[in-house]
């Protein structure tokens, strides 16, 4: 088959179930009306870049808003933009970065006026739902009760691995801190393909409650039986996380776990998987939560190597021995910066309720400036509870000179590769790879032989191997086979760190996907194919490139065989094509989704009529 617009567009949609991607790589209108508006004037300059791994990220939207107001938005074009803004005085902004596929980016950043900043993201896939009736599923993530005909794409998170994925800060709409166990994007559609972010009756959402922040598990009503957890939504207009409902522990067959396995959980021995379940009404991003209301807080001033404020600097806080993280915060003429943090506990005292008491916790404090990053060194919080504006651990003045700039240098690095259920996966390459440019990696290894590590892991899983890290570090791994000869499996797990890491990490694959690649025969107008699998999409385009026809999706799926130009009966069709029969030298292009438990099922195929 000749390679065209229509085969790599259905081929974007068979890896990313994005729909209107699909139409912007046919060049047809987008039923859904999605468009970008233009960037808006102002004091304030926001700019940025998308990543995919090392590689320019997708085009996005990008809108800045204050209490929900849109202030400004632009396009990101190869995951690059720029926009002005005006907030008006001392604000917290949201910039939201949305592209078909990823999972919606939402940074809260602190800003005067007048002043700028530079984001730099790292895009994450979403995975495509597999809808059955009422009930959606993608990678162990589960929705039941929604409307029939719903669609859409969906991400579970692992908030110790994925924390850059996180929206806002850890922080909720009553001022409290946040300990996040478990968080989750779910993007839905309608059965005319509209957007769905609010049910008239609640959908019960279920999601993986990682290994990782079991010891954070709290039960928030004892004496019930079960194990009871808070639930939270990201609300945009707000820019921070908002309460609603609860949620209760279970085993992946719906078993409610008994409160009696408290003790196990924490301690990290319980022998299954765990998932937390709740019901919903609108859908975003959820997070399973521990407010903290008594917290500490952390202050200072960014100087320059002459001592002087410095204005429009990146102030970004984090967690070391607890996994948050701070609104960005963009400094204004006096160099200064606030922000709420995790206090240590004093003897006998339990702030994080998670069995353990007399913890000091310490945070990291991370500085940009231009193009360059700073180490604000890491800091012990204080035990006495205090917020910003009151009596916060001051960490004084933090210069950004020479001694305290991230510098390129050779990071040895160490860790294990687990499973998606948690055993060594052994056999297997991780790279590493960081922001570091060719000519600072040149400064390392002039040869350039540490511009990426390359690591195969051991019968246990560990894995070594050296790299040259700047300020951040990414790791990859992937695992692919070939279960059948026109199957394709794949493993993915990502990880990044803050500069070199300071022990042996921990890398876990996600849960499967599987590619099937579909044989496609036709006989007269008719249009069948094998494996004989339910199909969401059917685009058909001529010799000469013009679209014939192309069903995007429809609340019954498509089924084999099925009669060229008959459109199923709710399906939402391209409008203002040009038709006309099914004849030689028309390329067919066919997708469709399947989840079976937590292993995703992708179907590909294309063909040309003789």
């Amino acid at each position: 088959m000749r390679t065209n617009r229509l085969a790599v567009a259905m081929m974007c949609l068979a890896l990313l179930s994005s729909f209107s991607a699909c139409f912007t790589c046919l060049g047809i209108p987008d039923p859904s009306g999605t468009g970008g508006g233009s960037g808006s004037g102002g004091a304030f300059s926001i700019s940025g870049q998308l990543l995919n791994g090392q590689q320019p990220g997708p085009d996005a939207q990008v809108e800045v808003r204050k209490s929900g107001v849109v202030l400004g938005s632009t396009k990101a074009t190869s995951g690059s933009f720029s926009l002005n803004v005006d907030p008006g005085g001392p604000s917290t902004l949201l910039v939201t970065i949305k592209a078909d596929g990823i999972n919606p980016i939402a940074r809260t950043v602190k800003a005067d006026r007048v002043g700028s900043i530079k984001l730099e993201e790292q895009v994450v896939a979403l995975q495509s739902l597999a809808c059955t009736d009422t009930s959606c599923s993608a990678g162990g993530l589960r929705v039941d009760g929604l409307p029939a005909g719903t669609t859409g794409m969906a991400r579970a998170f692992n908030p110790f691995t994925e924390t850059s994925a996180f929206p806002g800060g850890f922080d909720d709409s009553d001022g409290n801190l946040l300990l996040s166990g478990a968080f989750a994007t779910v993007e839905l559609k309608d059965a005319q393909g509209q957007p769905l972010t609010q049910l008239t009756t609640p959908a019960t959402l279920r999601v993986p409650f990682p290994k990782d922040t079991w010891s954070l598990m709290v039960d928030i009503a004892p004496g019930d039986g079960k194990l009871t957890v808070p639930l939270f939504y990201f609300d945009e207009s707000l820019a921070t996380w908002k309460r609603e409902g609860t949620g209760e522990l279970q085993l992946d067959d719906g078993t409610v776990v008994a409160e009696t396995q408290l003790a196990s959980i924490r301690g990290g021995t319980f022998g299954s998987e765990l998932f937390v379940s709740g019901q919903v009404r609108h859908f975003s991003t959820w997070n399973v939560d521990w407010p903290i209301s008594s917290h500490g807080c952390v202050t200072g001033r960014i100087v320059t190597a002459a001592r002087a404020p410095l204005k429009s600097a990146k102030v970004e806080i984090e967690g070391i021995t607890y996994t948050g993280r701070s609104p960005v915060i963009v400094t204004s003429d006096d160099g200064r910066f606030c922000a709420d943090v995790l206090r240590s506990e004093a003897p006998g005292e339990d702030v994080d309720n998670n069995g353990v008491t007399g913890q000091a916790q310490k945070v990291g404090v991370y500085v940009s400036s231009g193009d360059e990053v700073y180490d604000g060194k890491t800091h012990v919080i204080p035990t006495a509870p205090a917020s910003c504006g009151g009596s916060c651990l001051n960490v004084g003045d933090l210069v950004l000179d020479a001694t305290s700039q991230y510098v390129t240098a050779l990071c040895n690095v160490s860790g294990t590769l687990v499973d998606s259920r948690g055993a060594p996966v052994s056999g297997l390459d991780v790279l590493g790879f960081s922001t570091a440019t060719a000519d600072q990696v040149m400064t390392v290894c002039p040869d350039q032989s540490c511009t990426t590590l390359s690591a195969t892991t051991g019968a246990d899983g560990t894995f070594s191997g050296s790299v040259a890290v700047k300020d951040r570090l990414s790791l990859l791994a992937q695992r692919s086979d070939t279960p059948s000869p026109r199957t394709t499996r794949t493993e993915m797990a990502f990880l990044q760190t803050r500069a070199c890491p300071r022990g042996p990490v921990r890398l876990q694959l996600g849960p499967p996907r599987l590619i099937t690649e579909l044989e496609i025969t036709i006989s007269g107008q008719r249009i069948s194919w094998f494996p004989v699998v339910t199909l969401q999409t059917i685009a058909v385009q001529s010799a000469n490139g013009d679209t014939k026809w192309a069903v995007v999706t429809a609340p019954a799926a498509l089924v084999s065989p099925l009669t060229y130009g008959v459109n199923p009966p709710g399906a939402i069709v391209v409008p203002g094509l040009v038709g006309g029969a099914l004849s030689s030298g028309d390329d067919i292009a066919l997708t469709g989704t399947l989840q079976e438990g937590a292993v995703q099922h992708l179907y590909t195929g294309s063909f040309t009529v003789p």
